[in-house]
């Protein structure tokens, strides 16, 4: 019979307070697990295999997938609080840009073992695009030799998924043509996610429309077939007031200029929003809080094509991950048709 060695147990547990005091959450629950699993009389090789089997990836039920897209900024340093997300939410799909340096991919195939990692180098120290897919999804690159973009083919229920992610400098061009060649090679083609990241509310009227005129080209790039999914920082705000096939009831505070802007763009091309249409506490409809912890706001979206309304489950942030920025994680579920 295996017994608990309590004694060891608090011992070590008192040893590992000490120099632990600096350490953030992820690694100091991760370090105590160890302790509690070596103080219980195990061979040590059922321990290893413990160990090994609770880090696997865990298969995805029916059609539901998730994915997690993070704005890394220095891998090096936030790469715990990289653990600590998948460790919470277990995405299916890990999307992650601005690396901060060059990573070699053996690296970051060490740190998501339970991942097949496809990496594209960066023009610059910030670009590069890492995808990271459950094993089980038996994904598959495509070779279009394009920095800053990664395309991968994974399989749900024995249907095929195209998957792209890419980083675009805010010095570069859109990569427009590219990508239209990667959507017309890769078939069949479902959906396609889109990353943004608006102008601020102090740019100049110019800035913002060749943000929007860019997007659109994107959009206008995409099969006509093709659901869209737009998620990122808009920097508008959409308001409290629902508008008929855009916004739910679920908007928070008054609509400003960018959010007028946003609407337009979404009434033109028959999307909308889904964090404004799911009834949850508002600490999980705010998506940013301003340093001092005095302002919240709603200027995180995800749009999504109206025809695919009904595909998506449920759409909230996550108040606490610790993703070391100023805007909460912001996370939906949907269902592959």
């Amino acid at each position: 019979m295996n017994q608990f060695n309590i004694y060891k147990f608090t011992e070590l547990k008192n040893k590992l307070e000490i120099f632990t005091s600096n350490w953030n959450n992820f690694d100091r629950k991760l370090a105590l697990k160890m302790i509690e699993e070596w103080c219980w009389t195990y061979p040590r090789q059922t321990l290893f295999s413990k160990w090994q089997n609770h880090h696997q990836q865990v298969q995805p039920t029916s059609n539901n997938l998730s994915v997690l897209h993070y704005n890394i900024r220095n891998f090096y340093k936030n790469q715990c609080d990289l653990l600590d997300m998948i460790e919470r939410y277990n995405p299916n799909i890990i999307s992650i840009n601005e690396l901060g340096t060059y990573v070699p991919i053996k690296t970051i195939k060490n740190l998501l073992f339970s991942y097949d990692v496809f990496k594209a180098q960066g023009s610059n120290s910030h670009a590069g695009v890492v995808v990271a897919v459950a094993k089980q999804l038996h994904a598959t690159a495509v070779t279009h030799q394009q920095i800053n973009i990664i395309t991968v083919i994974l399989k749900i229920n024995n249907k095929s998924y195209t998957f792209t992610s890419l980083y675009s400098p805010p010095t570069e061009d859109l990569p427009l043509e590219i990508l239209s060649e990667i959507l017309k090679k890769c078939k069949p083609i479902n959906v396609t996610v889109i990353q943004v990241y608006a102008p601020t509310t102090g740019a100049d009227d110019e800035e913002i429309e060749d943000f929007y005129v860019s997007l659109q080209q994107l959009v206008d790039a995409t099969p006509k077939k093709d659901t869209i999914a737009i998620m990122g920082d808009w920097n508008a705000k959409v308001g409290s007031k629902p508008i008929t096939g855009i916004t739910g009831n679920f908007g928070l505070g008054d609509r400003n200029e960018a959010g007028d802007r946003l609407l337009d763009f979404c009434q033109n091309n028959s999307l909308f929003i889904t964090n404004t249409c799911f009834q949850q506490p508002k600490r999980r409809l705010y998506t940013w809080t301003s340093p001092n912890g005095q302002y919240k706001k709603q200027i995180d979206y995800i749009l999504s094509s109206q025809r695919w309304r009904s595909s998506i489950q449920l759409t909230k942030t996550r108040p606490g991950a610790d993703c070391g920025s100023d805007h909460e994680l912001l996370i939906a579920k949907f269902q592959m048709k």
